[in-house]
């Protein structure tokens, strides 16, 4: 059986993340890099 309450949290937490990212984009373009950057680190640890 799935737990409802860490789904919640988990589809929560990424609409934050997703949310500042696009707030960082908008705010600074030159962000992006930075952004690829550590995307790149996350996804190939």
């Amino acid at each position: 059986m799935i737990d409802i309450s860490v789904i919640d949290i988990k589809f929560f937490m990424l609409c934050v993340v997703l949310h500042c990212i696009v707030m960082l984009v908008l705010l600074d373009p030159s962000a992006r890099t930075a952004l690829a950057y550590a995307y790149n680190k996350i996804r190939w640890r």
